[in-house]
């Protein structure tokens, strides 16, 4: 029998190594000889916002781990596209480097082009404006509003759009007060919009500021949950103030442990 680990380990570049390792797992791994390209979408979807979060907060053992399964599981989908008869990973590679080539004409051809001219230039090529329906909400809003915005359909800036939200957000005390719930969910998905428009002129990213507070809240919990364990408490017989209490010391707390880092 082969010495697989040894076949990976004498390989000294890193790519082909990686290649190795896909080939080896992808016909001796029972698990992952019966992966596809739809079996994927969950884990590159899962290593996709693991980055994303390592990124947030800038945990560079974490980035350095996470970039790496991201590229595993490409790797990974590289192959079952072959196997499925899709294409070859090398004519995939070539497309999109020629299409790259195609879409920078400033830095290939020399063609003088702004950045705004470029952005432009980018979305007329396209000559779409449909977003792939399986992007998360919000991050599909920011695609939406970019894209829109690009083609000159756009707020002048932040305050603007600050105006536009309160207006919005009238119209959504005015619906909660009477509306049927289709009526009050469209307006408050309204201001969700809003929001992430504000964001965009702010250089903020809805989806990862969610993500960021969402996390922050999650330790936050847990550390109140920490907290009332070691003064003897029961978290769920707790009333809202002494709850409250809490949170602020799991605030202090998390505070302190960060100024410490």
């Amino acid at each position: 029998m082969k010495d697989l680990k040894k076949i990976i380990e004498e390989e000294k570049n890193s790519l082909k190594k990686l290649e190795l390792l896909v080939k080896i797992l992808r016909e001796n791994c029972p698990w992952d000889k019966k992966q596809n390209l739809f079996t994927y979408k969950r884990e590159l979807l899962e290593e996709c916002y693991e980055l994303i979060s390592a990124i947030s907060f800038n945990d560079k053992d974490k980035i350095k781990e996470e970039i790496g399964d991201l590229i595993l599981t490409v790797f990974m989908m590289f192959d079952a596209i072959e196997k499925e008869g899709i294409d070859k990973r090398d004519n995939i590679i070539e497309n999109v480097v020629k299409k790259m080539i195609k879409k920078h004409p400033h830095v290939f051809e020399n063609e003088k082009l702004s950045e705004e001219e470029f952005l432009k230039k980018w979305e007329k090529d396209k000559n779409k404006v449909f977003v792939e329906k399986n992007f998360p909400a919000l991050l599909m809003a920011e695609k939406l509003s970019k894209k829109a915005g690009r083609m000159g359909f756009d707020f002048k800036n932040a305050e603007e759009v600050i105006e536009k939200l309160k207006e919005e957000i009238e119209e959504l005390k005015k619906a909660s007060k009477g509306k049927t719930k289709e009526e009050i969910e469209e307006e408050f998905g309204d201001i969700l919009f809003v929001l992430v428009n504000l964001g965009r002129h702010l250089g903020i990213s809805a989806e990862i500021a969610l993500s960021k507070v969402n996390e922050k809240f999650i330790k936050r919990f847990n550390e109140m949950i920490s907290i009332s364990e070691k003064e003897g408490k029961n978290f769920y017989e707790l009333n809202i103030k002494e709850m409250d209490e809490l949170w602020e010391k799991a605030k202090i707390k998390i505070k302190k442990e960060k100024n410490y880092e």
